[in-house]
């Protein structure tokens, strides 16, 4: 009985291995793309470890462009959006409580 509790577990324990790694495997190709240079990224074999890894892509995008005021707009729109449900929920989870 304990033996078969066993097999079931390590069954278990696979398969959420495999499902991790495919929600896993976006991230790292997005990570192991952005510190590749531009003629590596377009090359008809793909590589999962860069030859001349660079944080140029970062330095682009973070002084020449005007991505830093969209990221703040976005922060700004959910802590906004979070703050105001919070306080929506308190209030109803009171009334709930009291009712």
């Amino acid at each position: 009985m304990k033996r078969k509790r066993k097999i079931k577990q390590v069954i278990v324990m696979i398969l959420l291995l495999i499902i991790v790694g495919f929600l896993v495997f976006p991230f790292v190709w997005m990570l192991s793309t952005s510190l590749k240079p531009p003629e590596e990224i377009f090359t008809e074999t793909p590589q999962w470890i860069p030859n001349n890894p660079t944080i140029e892509n970062f330095h682009y995008i973070l002084t020449k462009t005007i991505f830093p005021k969209y990221f703040l707009n976005s922060v700004i729109v959910g802590l906004l959006t979070m703050f105001s449900g919070l306080i929506v929920t308190i209030f109803a989870g009171y009334a709930l409580s009291r009712f």
